[in-house]
């Protein structure tokens, strides 16, 4: 396997200066100057060399912009697939067209692998992308949990158990 480096790239804010910071393998690569010169040097200064630390900063206000091409989405995403489950992933039409919507990182990707919540099951592209606040909401850790050991089926009612109780009182 090869071993690619995740692209992020962060608009960062502080007061009125803002600059765009890209980070590959989690350490700064480049930035990117959008107002004037002049009041950026303090910014600057602020900008953390790691992107972890970027993400816990309670001075700096930053917003992950979206990262990388439809292909390069498809390329992590069957990368971790089969590393994950030691076969490769066979992309559909429709599904290489829905990566266009979220965006695709490893963190999230590898979260998505190990739930076990009902809209989680099916490990594919679109069950990622349709439920990616979801899936977002258990990486940022304010998932709210679904009741102990209760599918979704169990908590509607199990499918097979109305179609016997429709036959049994129609007489079908």
């Amino acid at each position: 396997m090869s071993t690619k480096k995740i692209i992020s790239k962060y608009r960062v804010s502080i007061h009125n200066f803002s600059v765009v910071v890209e980070y590959v393998g989690g350490f700064l690569r480049k930035i990117d100057i959008e107002t004037a010169i002049e009041g950026v040097a303090g910014l600057l200064g602020m900008i953390p060399y790691c992107e972890s630390n970027l993400l816990v900063s309670d001075e700096m206000h930053h917003k992950k912009l979206p990262t990388g091409t439809q292909q390069q989405k498809i390329a992590l995403w069957c990368e971790l697939y089969s590393m994950t489950y030691g076969h490769p992933y066979k992309v559909t039409a429709i599904e290489a067209n829905m990566v266009k919507t979220v965006d695709f990182d490893q963190q999230t990707i590898t979260k998505f692998f190990q739930l076990n919540e009902w809209y989680a099951k099916e490990k594919t592209i679109a069950r990622y992308t349709r439920n990616f606040n979801a899936i977002r909401s258990h990486c940022l850790g304010t998932a709210k949990e679904s009741p102990a050991g209760k599918s979704r089926t169990e908590k509607k009612g199990d499918l097979t158990d109305l179609a016997e109780a429709f036959q049994g009182r129609f007489g079908g």
